[in-house]
């Protein structure tokens, strides 16, 4: 049996209209959490991409430039595309790229390419709320295709 919820303690104007009314201090405040709470995020979002890519190659050879993988573009399509989003963007940029070399096209390679990427983000335990933005900058950065 669960305990009733009190509110008594509350007076009607705390649930009025006019209770979702901020003061210009509060909404500074607000403000100030806000940009806090981005900063922390964009911080640790490129740390995971860092640490994922660290040892990477390229499509182009070498190693991934730092300045190109983490540049506000890339961070903000990490913090941005969730999984079923990034899925259809990979399947239809892929119905365009060529993964046989040279060969007919195998449907079945961009599906074990996209569920490889995705498997391997899980085994470096990426959170999945990052997995879609991050499989897309690695079939761009890695794999090469073209995200525009």
């Amino acid at each position: 049996m669960s305990a009733a919820l009190d509110l008594d303690c509350y007076d009607d104007e705390d649930f009025s209209e006019n209770a979702s009314e901020t003061s210009p201090e509060q909404e500074r405040e607000l403000l100030l959490f806000a940009t806090g709470f981005f900063s922390e995020l964009n911080y640790i979002v490129r740390g995971y991409m860092t640490d994922f890519f660290k040892n990477e190659t390229f499509s182009q050879g070498g190693k991934i430039p730092y300045s190109l993988l983490l540049s506000n573009k890339n961070v903000s399509m990490v913090m941005n595309y969730d999984i079923i989003r990034s899925v259809d963007e990979a399947y239809h940029r892929l119905s365009d790229f060529d993964l046989s070399c040279g060969s007919p096209s195998d449907t079945a390679e961009d599906i074990k390419l996209v569920v490889g990427i995705l498997d391997k983000l899980a085994q470096a335990n990426i959170p999945q709320q990052l997995a879609g933005g991050m499989m897309l900058l690695y079939l761009d950065l890695v794999e090469g295709v073209d995200f525009g």
